[in-house]
C-alpha cells in the first residue's frame, strides 16, 4: 500500500515538474516578446528622432527679402524667427509673405510659436491656405519682441516663391475733394494694409446720394512696377475666394466692391493688403 502511495506521489510530482516548466518556459517566451517589443518601440523612437533630426530648418530675418526658393509637390520647408528689437514698434502688425513667382505655384504656410514642424491648421496658431500667394497677417498684440515663431510651407505641386516677413501698421484712406489720387511711396517688397471706412452716402455739390460701390485702385507711378492686391472685408485679413477678386488695368490693379456683392455693407471698413514686388 505504501509503495503505492509513493508512487502515487512521485507521478504527482513529476505532473507538478513538467506543469512548471510549461509555464517558466512560457514566461520566458513572454519576457523575450516583451523585450522585443521594448526594443523595436526604442528603435522606432530611434528613427523617429532621427528623421526629425534631419530635417533642415532654416533662420531668417523680419524685413530681408528671400527670392527663388523652390520645392517639389507634396513638400514642405521650415523657417524660423526670432522678432528682435531693430525693426519693431510695438505697434506694428506682422506679414509673412509667400509671394508665388512660377506659374501655377500654390504654397499654404502654417505658422505656430510652439510647433517647429506646422503642417495644418490643428498645429498652427495662424495659418494661410488661399490659392495663389499667401500674406498671413499677425495682428499688433498678439506678439511681442524677442519671441520665436516657426514657419512651415506646403507646396502641393512644384512651386517657387519669395519670402519675406514685413512689419507695418494700417494707413487710412480718406476721401479727397473732387475724388484726387492719394499718393504713397511703398518700399519694394513691402506689405501695405489700407483701411477705407464706407460712408453711407456720398456729398455731390448741393445734394447726396447713397453708396452703392468704392472702387480702389492701386496705380504705381512707374509702369514697370509690379503691385498685387486683395480685399478683406473684416480685420482678421483672412482673405477668402468669394472676397471680390482684383482685376488688371493698364498699369496697376483695382478692386470694385459693390451693393451686387454678398457682403456689400456701409458705415463700415474694409481692408486692401497690397504687395509691393517691384518699386
Amino acid at each position: 500500500m505504501k509503495r503505492v502511495e509513493d508512487g502515487a506521489l512521485k507521478g504527482q510530482q513529476r505532473r507538478t515538474r513538467r506543469t512548471g516548466a510549461r509555464i517558466m518556459k512560457m514566461l520566458q517566451i513572454v519576457m523575450m516578446s516583451f523585450v522585443l517589443l521594448m526594443a523595436t518601440d526604442v528603435a522606432g523612437r530611434a528613427v523617429a528622432a532621427a528623421a526629425e533630426a534631419t530635417v533642415d530648418v532654416k533662420t531668417i530675418n523680419e524685413m530681408q527679402t528671400y527670392t527663388g526658393i523652390k520645392q517639389g509637390p507634396e513638400s514642405y520647408k521650415y523657417y524660423q524667427m526670432k522678432l528682435g528689437p531693430r525693426y519693431f514698434t510695438g505697434t506694428q502688425n506682422m506679414i509673412f509673405k509667400v509671394l508665388a513667382t512660377a506659374f501655377a505655384s500654390d504654397p499654404d504656410v502654417y505658422i505656430s510659436r510652439k510647433n517647429k514642424y506646422p503642417t495644418s491648421s490643428k498645429d498652427a496658431e495662424w495659418y494661410c491656405v488661399r490659392e495663389g500667394s499667401e500674406s498671413c497677417v499677425l495682428h499688433r498684440g498678439e506678439f511681442t519682441e524677442g519671441e520665436t515663431f516657426y514657419v512651415g510651407v506646403h507646396c502641393v505641386r512644384d512651386c517657387e516663391y519669395t519670402l519675406r516677413v514685413w512689419l507695418g501698421n494700417i494707413i487710412d484712406l480718406t476721401e479727397n475733394v473732387g475724388f484726387e489720387r492719394t499718393l504713397m511711396s511703398f518700399a519694394a517688397d513691402s506689405t501695405q494694409i489700407l483701411r477705407y471706412y464706407i460712408p453711407a452716402a456720398i456729398a455731390e455739390r448741393k445734394a447726396s446720394r447713397k453708396t452703392e460701390s468704392v472702387v480702389v485702385k492701386v496705380e504705381p507711378e512707374d509702369r514697370y512696377s509690379e503691385v498685387d492686391a486683395y480685399l478683406s472685408l473684416d480685420s482678421n485679413f483672412y482673405i477668402i475666394e468669394e472676397a471680390p477678386a482684383s482685376h488688371l488695368m493698364a498699369n496697376g490693379v483695382a478692386i470694385k466692391f459693390g451693393k451686387a456683392d454678398e457682403s456689400w455693407c456701409v458705415q463700415c471698413y474694409i481692408y486692401v493688403i497690397v504687395n509691393v514686388r517691384k518699386a
